[in-house]
């Protein structure tokens, strides 16, 4: 229409070249983002609204408009020569031109047209366009989650990261992919890892692909010949994925060429990054470097997700909770106080890092909190200022069928202390292969302590046996350990802490119990670190009770629980046992 009269804001709209209602799925695939942008098309034909592009925001408010070329009003509703419904008053441009009505008369009847003629109605079409936002923000989240849980998962973390920091890893992921594929000319990377028994790969990252590709399944590690091949070279170029009458590659996406580079940490592969091309292409050395670096990247961003246990940021306080389906958790928190200096040397930098390597290593040492015997739960925690810890604990069921328990502190409470703990624990591992009470276990760990020479190596112990079937048990205690038995009637003391530790003398003088523990009991030892902040034994003891009489099957963390509030000044560390 090449008339001269009509108005600057009339458009013509001659809709699409193909009837969008023939539109199937294959021309619009139902995948990522894609089946969205499908779900707004078949709504537009067949409610005869549309969603305005500012509306589409998550969380926002659909604001509708009438569609214009679509099946319910474009096909049946407005032709060439008119624009509107035709029982309804039709508007033919033809009227304007001669001016048998306004601009503004026009284009408000112009709307109300394109209004009377939509298949359904707006208040109708405006519901089902908020419910189809709520599910689309739905589905957002959930592919953020999943995203996010990919990338820890891909760091196998021990330690549960916090979500600001699960976000930030697959953030530099999605980078490092994004970018060494570009630089490679390629058009997706897909980061894959194996599973803890080396037989299959599952997607944790992917660039170029759709979302919904998280959500597919491991495939097997058997046959896939590219993944196994960079296991051995350490990067494979595919420069034509269908040469050849068989696809002997096994490629895990449809592509024509690729890139395969094995995310190895200290040698031992963890999965395998792939690059994919659409068109074939010939891979040089530069390619094979770009891959083999951007590998190496990724794999250190999984080796470095997992926070130390104990080297945490200052005044920050980390829970590294250890706990098992029986309910029983044993944990060891770190909260360091705020005292770096700004001016650090390299000698000093060193130093800390040892530090926090001998600090990792004495966590990983820390038993979990499992059901020792049947009817028979024990427990552990440690608590620490420092980046180190100076007490253990451990337990175990000896060859006679009893159940072992010890927990011990060093008095020093320095590195030096740490050594000390570290040298009475593999004594107690030492002596523990033969028959012995719990006095002659310390005695013999003293004197191991007292043999070594390494200064004064002074240590509180306690070592306690129980058999299972009675309940009936002994125990022996050096030093500040204290130990109660509570239920849900009340707690009566066993041992009140209150001897020479370990090494002050070259005969080792020990405390020594019998006790019976019930159905329903629990001995609890702990460290003097707990009574800090106005806590007594009185205090302690009626905390096991009320977590008795509450029904808590581990009365350990209720205790820590209500200990949460009082300040770190010392180490507290304490063992549970538990009858069920």
């Amino acid at each position: 229409m090449n008339n001269p009269s009509a108005p600057s804001f009339l458009r013509i709209h001659r809709g699409p070249a193909s009837n969008p209602t023939e539109t199937d799925s294959k021309s619009v695939p139902l995948e990522s983002g894609n089946a969205v942008r499908a779900f707004w098309s078949k709504f537009e034909s067949t409610t005869g609204w549309q969603m305005a592009p500012r509306s589409r925001r998550i969380g926002g408010t659909p604001s509708l408009m009438p569609a214009i070329g679509n099946s319910a009003i474009g096909n049946s509703q407005i032709g060439n020569s008119a624009i509107g419904n035709s029982g309804n008053n039709p508007i033919v441009l033809d009227q304007f031109s001669n001016g048998d009505i306004s601009e503004e008369a026009f284009e408000e009847s112009f709307v109300d047209s394109l209004t009377q003629v939509s298949a359904v109605g707006k208040a109708a079409a405006t519901d089902l366009a908020t419910a189809a936002m709520g599910l689309i923000g739905e589905l957002t989240e959930a592919r953020q989650a999943i995203r996010t849980q990919h990338a820890e998962l891909a760091a196998r973390a021990n330690v549960v990261i916090g979500a600001d920091n699960q976000s930030a890893l697959a953030d530099r992921i999605m980078e490092i992919l994004a970018d060494a594929s570009e630089a490679c000319g390629c058009q997706a990377a897909v980061l894959y890892t194996l599973d803890d028994d080396t037989s299959e790969l599952q997607i944790r990252a992917a660039h170029g692909l759709p979302e919904s590709r998280l959500t597919a399944g491991p495939r097997p590690l058997q046959g896939a010949r590219g993944d196994l091949e960079a296991m051995v070279k350490n990067v494979v170029t595919i420069d034509d994925l269908n040469f050849g009458p068989l696809d002997t590659w096994n490629a895990p996406e449809p592509a024509a060429a690729a890139i395969c580079a094995v995310v190895s940490c200290d040698d031992v592969p963890m999965g395998t990054l792939w690059f994919f091309a659409e068109e074939t292409k010939h891979f040089g050395p530069a390619d094979v470097a770009l891959a083999r670096l951007a590998a190496r990247s990724v794999a250190t961003e999984l080796a470095n997700a997992v926070p130390d246990p104990f080297a945490t940021p200052a005044s920050v306080s980390v829970t590294a909770d250890t706990s098992v389906s029986t309910g029983v958790s044993s944990s060891v928190s770190s909260s360091v106080s705020s005292s770096v200096s700004t001016g650090k040397t390299p000698n000093a930098d060193r130093a800390k890092n040892d530090i926090r390597d001998v600090a990792q290593w004495q966590f990983q040492g820390l038993p979990i909190g499992t059901e020792i015997a049947e009817d028979w739960k024990v427990d552990g925690m440690i608590e620490s200022p420092n980046d180190y810890a100076i007490g253990w604990h451990t337990w175990d069921v000896l060859p006679d069928g009893s159940i072992q328990m010890a927990i011990a502190e060093a008095v020093q409470a320095d590195i030096t202390g740490a050594m000390s703990a570290t040298v009475a624990r593999a004594a107690m591992a030492a002596h523990s292969g033969y028959r012995h009470t719990p006095s002659q276990m310390l005695s013999r760990i003293g004197d191991t302590l007292w043999q070594t020479s390494l200064g004064e190596q002074l240590m509180s112990m306690m070592y306690v046996r129980v058999d299972p079937e009675t309940g009936e048990g002994e125990m022996a205690s050096a030093g500040l350990m204290t130990a109660m038995i509570a239920s849900r009637l009340g707690y009566r003391p066993v041992v009140t802490g209150k001897s020479d530790p370990l090494c002050s003398h070259i005969d080792t003088q020990s405390v020594q119990e019998t006790f019976r523990l019930m159905k329903g009991e629990t001995l609890l030892a702990y460290s003097p670190g707990f009574l800090t902040g106005g806590i007594n034994h009185t205090a302690i003891g009626c905390m096991l009770h009320d977590a008795m009489k509450s029904g808590d099957t581990s009365p350990l963390a209720a205790i820590r629980r209500s200990l949460a509030k009082q300040p770190l000044s010392c180490e507290r560390g304490a063992s549970a046992l538990v009858r069920i």
